[in-house]
């Protein structure tokens, strides 16, 4: 089986993130930027290879871009990115451009990857984040970190300094907020679907794809 795709989707989010996004645009297979996303992408000193969405909020068309106009106002131009990763088949998928000063599209995109269940590492301003889905793992070294639940989830850590033990977790009842990893940790999720949240650590593709 070979290598997964490398994807690089970007939001319109105009947070810088902890790291380059022109460095993992560059390691990428595919660089999808949605709808005003392409902006993000120009100041960072990149050209996407595919701009999808609605695409009333692109403020030019360039050479050797390729537009991919989906006009549906049920559906945000996130939903519209998740599409188009659909389209080919299980990736390796960052996304960058997620914060920004909406943050009603920043809870709406984060709605679309669980609503889409999409596998997914978010590039945020203070480090990286992972999306966990049952029965899914996610190992790493020292830190800290944040297991925020969204929805109703049974999480097990082992390695932290806060140690959960098939402990419920929810969006109402709350999560672990700036765990300390004690060595090597993992954080195992039994039901639900979470957030991990590394602080001040920035990833590559090869940890992605190993």
């Amino acid at each position: 089986m070979g290598q997964k795709k490398r994807i690089l989707g970007v939001l319109a989010g105009k947070s810088l993130p902890f790291q380059s996004l022109a460095d993992l645009a560059g390691g990428a297979d595919i660089v999808f930027a949605a709808d005003s996303g392409q902006e993000v992408c120009l100041d960072a000193g990149f050209r996407p290879d595919v701009v999808v969405g609605d695409l009333d909020s692109v403020k030019e068309r360039l050479a050797e871009v390729e537009y991919r106009e989906r006009i549906d106002q049920n559906f945000s131009d996130c939903d519209k990115l998740i599409a188009e990763l659909r389209e080919l088949g299980e990736v390796d998928f960052v996304v960058g451009g997620f914060e920004g000063d909406r943050f009603d599209h920043v809870f709406a995109s984060l709605m679309s990857f669980v609503r889409g269940q999409v596998p997914v590492r978010l590039l945020l301003g203070q480090g990286h984040g992972k999306i966990l889905w049952p029965g899914e793992n996610w190992g790493f070294g020292s830190g800290t970190f944040s297991i925020l639940p969204l929805g109703d989830a049974v999480v097990t850590t082992m390695g932290a300094q806060w140690e959960l033990q098939h402990s419920p977790l929810s969006f109402a009842g709350g999560g672990s907020l700036s765990n300390e990893a004690q060595g090597d940790v993992l954080v195992k999720v039994e039901s639900g679907c979470v957030l991990v949240i590394r602080d001040r650590v920035g990833l590559d593709w090869e940890e992605i794809s190993g």
